[in-house]
C-alpha cells in the first residue's frame, strides 16, 4: 500500500455561523478502496496558528496503524516517509485543504505543517494508540530547508525525537 491523496472527498459547507462537513464513511471507503478497514480509534487535531509543525510520528508493529487523514478546515503541507521501505525512502509531500483526505499506510511516519490558521484535522485509524509502540523522528535540516523557521512552532516532544537525515528533494 502507498500513500494516496483524495481531493474534495467530502463537502465543506461554510456560512457566517461556521461550517459543517458531512462525511459518508461507506462512500469514503469505496473511494479509497480499502478492504475491510474498520476504524477503531479517532483523533481530532486543532492547530490555532500558521506554522505549526507536528511529526514525524508512527506506531511500531504489531500496533502499526493505517490512517485516513481528513482535513476539515484550513490547509496543510502533509508529509509521509516510509519507515521500513528501502524502495522509496524519500519524503513525499502533499498540499491538502478542507475536503481532502490522505490514506497513510501503516509503514509510513507522518508529519504536517499548517499553512493557515485554525486547522482542524481528523484521523481515522484501524488500531488504537499504544504508548509503548509510539515512535518518531526529527530532522532539523529538512525542516529548515522547507519551512520558515522564524515563524514555526514545534513541541519540545517532537524536537527531542531521535534525529534522522531524511532524503528529500
Amino acid at each position: 500500500m502507498i500513500p494516496k491523496v483524495f481531493k474534495n472527498i467530502f463537502d465543506n459547507f461554510n456560512d457566517q455561523r461556521g461550517f459543517t462537513n458531512p462525511l459518508n464513511i461507506h462512500l469514503l471507503y469505496k473511494e479509497i478502496d480499502i478492504q475491510k478497514f474498520n476504524f477503531k480509534y479517532q483523533l481530532l487535531s486543532y492547530n490555532k496558528k500558521v506554522g505549526v509543525f507536528r511529526g514525524f510520528h508512527y506506531q511500531k508493529k504489531p500496533f502499526d496503524q493505517v490512517k485516513i487523514l481528513l482535513v476539515h478546515k484550513g490547509s496543510i503541507k502533509d508529509m509521509v516517509f516510509p519507515v521500513d521501505d528501502k524502495l522509496s525512502p524519500k519524503v513525499q509531500m502533499f498540499d491538502l485543504e478542507a475536503g481532502d483526505a490522505l490514506l497513510i499506510p501503516s509503514n509510513y511516519a507522518h508529519a504536517y505543517y499548517t499553512k493557515t490558521e485554525d486547522v482542524i484535522l481528523q484521523y481515522l485509524m484501524n488500531k488504537e494508540y499504544n504508548a509503548l509502540s509510539y515512535a518518531g523522528f526529527h530532522d532539523s535540516n529538512f525542516i529548515e530547508s522547507k519551512f520558515d523557521c522564524n515563524n514555526i512552532t514545534i513541541s519540545e516532544k517532537d524536537i527531542s525525537l531521535p534525529s534522522i537525515d531524511l532524503d528529500f528533494d
